[in-house]
């Protein structure tokens, strides 16, 4: 039996498409009058469905395509996909099997959920109320994606990336949500990204020693991280992410034995664009703004990689984030956008340049250094690039001020180090991560403001942490960490420290998952405000938080 009949059989194949397959894939036979009879198996699978015997494959390698005839029916197969044609007349042939020439499906991802929440006292308590009360989510000052953010709340993430291809082409897509609840809450109305990203790679063969890579699609990009798998210590890259529709040419050319030039080469825009102005906002819409403009983002990279024991990589960035749009004005003006005028939305643009070099040692570590430089006028409508400061809205509110109009500049610095002291002790040997350890992650980020907003113009922010780990038993490790953050040279009230201490339980030395145990405590200036909603901060913040974090990663 073949592989089809035993599909039919098993129930994973429709038995008039077995019966199909085995005929069409079946050795070519005499002509149908002088033919003997068939092998009794195929004889069956035709006789059960009346299937007539075709003579000759007409297609070099069909696999098998359903619905394959040598003539055209009336009718539209029932396997067809019901789908709209792709550009070129092309429609997707769900079903067919590809070519065997290495085709791998590979699925991996990362999840982590945290049950969290922050402690403070009730100012006036009745008879029949604790003074004790626990806040969920966390009232602190942290808030991912502001320079008051140390990283310290652990996030809740659920990311699948999807893969199939060969050695020269493949096709990627992810599902990505930083809400794995049911249902959303009300502050997180627009986490459930669902399929982030989808697009396909293509790798031709070396042109020489010439490499070149392709990408197009759906993707998000991330320039200027300076750790070695993750942006670092805190969470906001140096340079910038580029994240649309588009395209992404990479090369790489061997010059010398150990030495390689690098470049890359992008184009994308957004999807999202300007939502009609009668649109009323909603968590359906992902809150969509009238003033926002469908944005779009160039960017270009070139570097250098120095291989050795201190492998060494350089790259140098551009990146710009520009409108061109006019359906985003709107008459009379929103007096409640203070940054934009909807009666006269000037075409912004935001350009990034910037620079990192990152050094890896088998023993002493991997050190990042970078900084870049952002230079923005009318930016608070832009989308489409994540800076440092965030998108164009985030960038007014939190670096330029309100009343700059979006017209400013940044300049960004930051260092990061992080090492295994195991590996240091066992130098020149290896050292696998299978015994006890510490592992160091130290960081410092400042940030230089100029604005046309005088009273923001020439502040500093810094800050500045150290993260420790101590796996002492396969099963369980001890850390703690640290920060000091300065928002504001200007108000030293501003400045708060935070103390966070864990426990940290794993299956084994090397283990894919982990459950911390995490006590955080603040120590605020007497003027220390959240900075995740321009001026704005809530009343009351608190100062402890306990989480329990799950984790797993394939």
């Amino acid at each position: 039996m073949d592989a089809a009949e035993t599909a039919a059989a098993e129930g994973t194949a429709p038995a008039a498409e077995a019966a199909t397959a085995a005929v069409v894939e079946a050795p070519p036979a005499a002509p149908a009058v002088e033919a003997p009879a068939p092998e009794p198996a195929t004889a069956t699978a035709v006789t059960a469905t009346e299937t007539p015997r075709l003579e000759r494959d007409e297609l070099s390698t069909p696999g098998y395509v359903p619905g394959y005839r040598q003539h055209s029916g009336l009718g539209m197969s029932p396997y067809s996909p019901r789908t709209p044609g792709l550009a070129g007349g092309m429609t997707p042939g769900f079903g067919a099997k590809m070519p065997l020439q290495g085709w791998t499906f590979k699925w991996s991802g990362y999840m982590s959920a945290s049950l969290q929440f922050s402690i403070d006292e009730r100012p006036l308590p009745t008879s029949e109320q604790t003074r004790t009360v626990y806040h969920t989510p966390p009232a602190t000052v942290e808030n991912w994606g502001t320079f008051a953010s140390t990283g310290t709340i652990p996030g809740n993430w659920v990311g699948m990336h999807f893969y199939y291809g060969n050695a020269r082409v493949g096709a990627h897509f992810s599902v990505d949500t930083w809400n794995p609840t049911e249902p959303a809450t009300y502050y997180q109305v627009g986490s459930q990204y669902f399929i982030a990203d989808a697009f396909l790679t293509y790798t031709p063969k070396a042109i020489g020693k010439l490499k070149l890579d392709f990408q197009a699609g759906r993707f998000n990009l991330v320039y200027g991280a300076l750790a070695r798998w993750t942006p670092g210590i805190y969470s906001n890259t140096i340079t910038g992410d580029p994240r649309g529709v588009g395209e992404l040419v990479k090369a790489e050319l061997p010059i010398v034995k150990r030495f390689s030039l690098t470049a890359e080469h992008g184009f994308m825009g957004t999807r999202e664009g300007t939502p009609p102005l009668e649109t009323v906002r909603g968590p359906y819409n992902g809150w969509r703004r009238p003033l926002w403009a469908a944005s779009w983002v160039h960017h270009a990279h070139l570097g250098f990689i120095v291989r050795g024991k201190f492998q060494t990589t350089f790259q140098a960035h551009y990146i710009t984030n520009w409108s061109q749009e006019d359906r985003n004005e709107s008459f009379p003006d929103n007096p409640t956008t203070q940054a934009v005028n909807e009666e006269d939305i000037q075409d912004g643009r935001m350009t990034v340049y910037g620079a990192d070099v990152k050094v890896l040692h088998d023993a002493l570590g991997y050190l990042g250094v970078g900084v870049s430089y952002l230079k923005g006028h009318d930016i608070y409508p832009l989308k489409g690039l994540m800076t440092y400061g965030q998108e164009g809205e985030q960038v007014v509110e939190r670096y330029f001020g309100v009343p700059s109009g979006g017209n400013g500049a940044l300049l960004v610095a930051g260092i990061n180090y992080s090492g295994s002291i195991g590996k240091l002790v066992n130098y020149p040997g290896t050292f696998a991560g299978d015994g006890p350890d510490i592992v160091v992650n130290t960081g410092l980020h400042v940030v230089r403001i100029s604005s046309d907003f005088d009273e923001y113009d020439g502040r500093m922010k810094l800050k500045y942490g150290a993260d420790l780990l101590y796996t002492f038993h396969r099963y369980m490790g001890v850390g703690v960490r640290g920060d000091r953050v300065s928002p504001n040279s200007e108000d030293s009230g501003e400045t708060f420290y935070v103390l966070a201490p864990r426990l940290v339980f794993r299956s084994n030395y090397n283990a894919h998952e982990n459950i911390q145990l995490i006590y955080a405590k603040w120590f605020y200036g007497e003027r220390t405000r959240n900075e995740g909603t321009g001026l704005r901060t809530p009343e009351r913040l608190d100062d402890q938080m306990v989480a329990l974090n799950f984790n797993m990663w394939w």
